[in-house]
């Protein structure tokens, strides 16, 4: 197990915003398409036990990305290197005291619209609609975070647009059975349609289903 030391901020600042996108493929309509039926969990969490630690069959398959891109699966690793975050709208203080984290992301050498799945094991509720309502717009190194609507998030979870210059992230974040569930979509402002923005809470839901499955 490697050890990471990148945090959740760098994910939804700077570091996604630094991808830069030509182009809508067919293959993110068609994922768009595929997510349709996603169960949408607007009742609330789930009473389900708690989940304490990551494996590889938690996270969303390759096979529930858009097809025809490169799969990239991050090994399961344990979260490090945020000891000094003790901003508490601060992204990284959500996740400074949990203990595990993986990830997977699909790319294109067509687009580089980018799709991408995370999941960390924090143990506590973030308290996340709390948190937007609190701290929200944020402006961090030039990237301005704010609250985003975006049609199937849960009223439990929170939609967030990130935007730097001509590049922006439409993100969705939930905590549900000890897991904090992070899907995005990023690229350039003219490539980011209503139509792909909405990708990321259909894959967010997947991804809860595959946790309440579990």
């Amino acid at each position: 197990m490697r050890i990471l030391t990148r945090s959740m901020i760098l994910m939804v600042t700077a570091a996604i915003l630094s991808q830069t996108a030509c182009g809508i493929s067919e293959d993110s309509r068609s994922v768009a398409q595929a997510g349709q039926s996603s169960k949408t969990y607007s009742e609330g969490p789930s009473e389900g036990p708690g989940i304490a630690h990551l494996s590889d069959k938690l996270l969303l398959p390759e096979s529930e990305f858009p097809s025809g891109g490169k799969f990239h699966l991050s090994p399961i690793a344990v979260i490090t290197g945020l000891d000094k975050v003790t901003d508490r709208c601060d992204p990284g203080d959500w996740v400074k005291k949990g203990d595990q984290e993986t990830a997977a992301n699909v790319t294109f050498d067509s687009s580089s619209l980018r799709y991408n799945v995370e999941l960390f094991a924090v143990g506590s509720d973030p308290g996340l609609t709390e948190w937007s309502a609190t701290c929200l717009p944020r402006t961090v190194s030039g990237s301005l975070m704010r609250a985003a609507t975006m049609e199937g998030v849960p009223k439990w979870a929170v939609a967030i647009e990130n935007s730097k210059g001509d590049k922006t992230t439409f993100s969705v974040f939930g905590y549900f059975r000890g897991i904090l569930v992070h899907t995005y979509v990023s690229g350039s402002r003219s490539d980011v349609t209503a139509d792909v923005q909405s990708i990321a809470p259909r894959m967010f839901n997947m991804q809860i289903s595959r946790l309440e499955s579990e």
